[in-house]
């Protein structure tokens, strides 16, 4: 009788160690024995959610997914440096990333997501995984982007899993799917959110998922159907996984072209779209690294997403605070603005304008500036306004000028720079546009704005002279208006 039991039990133990087996009881964790790591943990291997599973970071991981390779030591070295690229490069398995998050002490944020509305539909853009990196907080689809990036090419495959609004990923490893949901791997609301593995399969809910629900099978359908089941959305839920090329834009179940999506649910179609009609949404912010900066509307009221925003096109920086949402200001992180510099996003942050403005030396101005995007920044750095002062050399004590003054300081700064810049006049309101050429094309600047609205600085680009004319009076509906060379 005892070696009947002895090998029932030995049964149980090789089937619980054969990676996806039977669902689990409800609620019910069965230990099996231990593991070394090859970073030299001992971890507690057990079974949960059907898996083989080992206790590590704070949650459980898939053992199938691999074991740590990373100590914890050579973690906080990674992100001493706060390096995307390094870390991409150093951690290659699910249980590395997961520690790397946890000892980063991410956050739960909404930062970084630009919405817009395309054919009366919302879509929008979230921030890149190599952003997320550096950030260290993330929601569901900026996470989910940070796993990607991190982890894509590690694996068979990495890719998208999006539910009804809600973005996570999947890892496909020798033919067998795993769902993962890395918006668990943030701190909620003060607490690391997967104490188990899928913690929160939706963000915010209070109950985790039970043990009966599927995360991995060797058919992406059963995860899909355990899914449904779990949320209790039938028939309305529709799940698409999706092969990315890079970081994740959709909306209302669109996809960038390029992608592989399958539908697992449902009879929707799948869609491809392509966000070109905005010019916050560039190739380059949905396929490669460069998506560290963003291209977003400044003061967008109606889309209830916190966080930083950034304009590329002027470096201007801003916030769409909401209570939970901690402030979090680019200039702090070194690496970022030196990143951007080297991307050529922006030519000076705001900290070295304004350190410009407090110097007060126009001569070294003059040598300096050489784009009207950064002589619009160090008007609004410099606090400088429309007003009644004449001279230029004192304007960074008065911190005013005349208009028309306004434009001169611009190209006197710029000459040089451009093959041909000077000011459009428009009659009968005697407004001013700062306007170059080059290679071209016509570019108007509405630099008067920025001196008392402290908004980006209005930029229209064209392909002739009469139709930046035509712009300009648009603009200011006026009758006429002209063009006046510098110098």
């Amino acid at each position: 009788m005892k070696r009947i039991c002895a090998a029932f039990l030995m049964l149980i133990m090789l089937f619980s160690l054969s990676g996806c087996g039977e669902k689990a009881a409800e609620n019910e964790e069965i230990t099996i024995n231990s593991v070394i790591a090859p970073n030299g943990e001992s971890l507690e291997r057990l079974e949960e959610f059907g898996t083989s599973m080992v206790r590590y970071a704070g949650t459980t991981v898939p053992e199938g997914l691999g074991l740590p390779l990373l100590t914890d030591e050579e973690i906080d070295k990674l992100l001493a440096d706060n390096d995307p690229r390094k870390v991409k490069e150093t951690i290659t398995t699910v249980a590395d990333f997961i520690n790397y998050c946890y000892r980063g002490h991410f956050v739960f944020a909404d930062g970084l997501v630009f919405p817009g509305l395309i054919s009366g539909e919302i879509a929008m853009t979230t921030c890149s995984g190599y952003q997320t990196l550096l950030r260290r907080e993330g929601q569901c689809a900026s996470m989910s982007s940070c796993f990607h990036y991190v982890l894509d090419g590690d694996y068979d495959e990495v890719g998208y899993v999006h539910v009804d609004g809600h973005l996570m990923t999947y890892v496909l490893s020798d033919g067998l799917y795993y769902l993962v949901n890395p918006a668990d791997y943030v701190f909620y609301k003060g607490d690391w959110a997967a104490e188990k593995w899928l913690g929160y399969l939706f963000y915010g809910d209070e109950t985790p998922p039970g043990d009966g629900f599927i995360v991995c099978a060797d058919n992406f359908q059963d995860i899909a159907d355990s899914m449904i089941e779990q949320t209790g959305c039938e028939p309305y839920t529709v799940i698409y996984t999706v092969t990315s090329p890079g970081d994740f834009v959709g909306g209302n179940g669109r996809f960038p072209v390029g992608t592989n999506a399958v539908c697992w649910y449902g009879t929707e179609s799948v869609e491809y779209f392509w966000f070109v009609e905005h010019d916050w949404v560039t190739q380059e912010n949905i396929v490669d690294e460069n998506a560290i900066v963003m291209y977003g509307p400044d003061g967008n009221d109606i889309f209830p997403y916190g966080g930083t925003h950034l304009d590329v096109d002027t470096g201007k920086m801003w916030e769409n605070t909401r209570d939970d949402v901690p402030e979090y200001d680019f200039e702090e992180k070194d690496v970022v603005l030196e990143y951007m510099k080297e991307i050529g996003a922006v030519t000076y942050s705001n900290k070295e304008l304004k350190a410009m403005a407090e110097a007060g030396d126009i001569d070294e101005i003059y040598q300096m500036i050489s784009t009207a995007e950064d002589f619009a920044k160090l008007i609004v750095c410099a606090e400088i306004k429309e007003g009644e002062g004449e001279s230029i050399d004192e304007v960074f004590d008065k911190k005013q000028l005349y208009a028309e003054k306004i434009i001169e300081f611009a190209c006197r700064a710029l000459e040089g720079d451009y093959q041909e810049m000077g000011v459009i006049k428009t009659f009968p309101d005697m407004y001013y546009f700062l306007y170059t050429k080059q290679d071209g094309i016509y570019c108007a600047y509405d630099v008067l704005k920025v001196t008392y609205t402290e908004l980006e600085c209005e930029k229209a680009e064209f392909e002739n002279l009469d139709d930046m004319i035509n712009y300009a009076i648009d603009k200011r509906g006026v009758n006429s208006a002209e063009t006046v060379v510098w110098p």
